[in-house]
């Protein structure tokens, strides 16, 4: 096992892998994911650059990532984005163009209602 820490970058049957600081905003000791507390997690596999976040708000760390090709990002109010949010922030580190109508983007229902 290798625990990462923010920042941390390993490689490990050929991926790489990036740990990015995931928190909630405002900072503040007593939010829900504290900064330092988790990771999101850029994987290079195969020459794609792939992004996995855990409960996060649109923060600088992932706002400032480049050649993203594939983001998974969370929503799931009030302990991270709404899909504005979400939205915002993968357009901040341009792995889709507002305007391009070939963007896949995929909402998914994680938490059925009909249970």
């Amino acid at each position: 096992m290798v625990i990462l820490k923010n920042g941390d970058q390993v490689k490990r049957w050929g991926i790489s892998i990036t740990a990015i600081p995931m928190y909630n905003l405002p900072v503040s000791p007593t939010a829900m994911h504290t900064k330092g507390r988790g990771n999101g997690y850029v994987l290079g596999i195969g020459g794609k650059n792939i992004c996995l976040w855990g409960d996060t708000q649109g923060v600088p760390e992932m706002r400032a990532l480049k050649d993203i090709d594939v983001a998974f990002v969370c929503m799931n109010l009030p302990y991270t984005m709404d899909v504005n949010e979400a939205a915002d922030a993968v357009l901040a580190f341009r792995l889709v163009d507002a305007g391009n109508k070939g963007i896949d983007v995929r909402l998914r229902e994680w938490y059925p209602t009909n249970l």
